[in-house]
C-alpha cells in the first residue's frame, strides 16, 4: 500500500520450480515439468465498497497430472482472471457482492473455466463477523457438472 492511499493494495507473487510427476508416466530422465506461476493483484477498500482484481499466468503446476503436459512432457501454459466487488449498504446493514472468474488452462473438458457469482449479505451483531449470505453461482462453460447453485450461508462469530 502506498502512504498516500492506504486503502490500495498491490501485490505480485511468483512460483518458480518443478512440478511433480505421476509414477505411472513413462520415464523421461528426471526432466520434471517447469512450474512457473505469476500472480498480479490489486485491491481497494472504501467505506462503501471493496474491489479486488487478480491476473495469473504461467506454465505447469505442482500436480502429477499428465493433462498439464504436452506430448514431449513440457508444461502447458495457463492464464486466468478474477474480479470481485462488494457494495456496502450500511443504512440497511447489508451488502451486495459479485464475482467473475475465468481460467484457461488444462482441465478435463478442454474448455476454459468461466463462472459468475452474485449475492446479498445481511450483517447482524457487528460488521462482517455475523453474516447471512444468499448467493447464486452460474458456471458459463460447456460440460459443467453443476451449471448453477443457490446457497444460503450463516456465519456466526461468538
Amino acid at each position: 500500500a502506498l502512504h498516500w492511499h492506504p486503502n490500495l493494495q498491490l501485490a505480485y507473487g511468483l512460483i518458480w520450480g518443478r512440478g511433480n510427476v505421476d509414477g505411472t508416466l513413462p520415464e523421461y530422465a528426471a526432466m520434471l515439468p517447469a512450474w512457473r506461476s505469476h500472480l498480479l493483484q490489486a485491491s481497494y477498500e472504501h467505506r462503501y465498497f471493496v474491489t479486488y482484481v487478480q491476473y495469473v499466468f504461467g506454465t505447469g503446476c505442482q500436480k502429477p497430472d499428465d493433462s498439464w503436459l504436452f506430448e514431449d512432457y513440457t508444461a502447458r501454459p495457463f492464464w486466468g482472471t478474477t474480479a470481485f466487488l462488494e457494495v456496502k449498504l450500511p443504512w440497511i446493514r447489508s451488502s451486495v457482492v459479485a464475482r467473475h472468474d475465468y481460467f484457461d488452462g488444462p482441465n478435463a473438458s478442454g474448455k476454459p473455466y468461466h463462472r459468475v457469482i452474485a449475492g446479498y449479505a445481511f450483517h447482524f451483531w457487528g460488521r462482517n463477523k455475523n453474516v447471512l449470505l444468499l448467493d447464486y453461482e452460474r458456471s458459463l462453460y460447456a460440460d459443467a457438472r453443476d451449471p448453477w447453485a443457490l446457497s444460503l450461508t450463516m456465519q456466526l462469530k461468538l
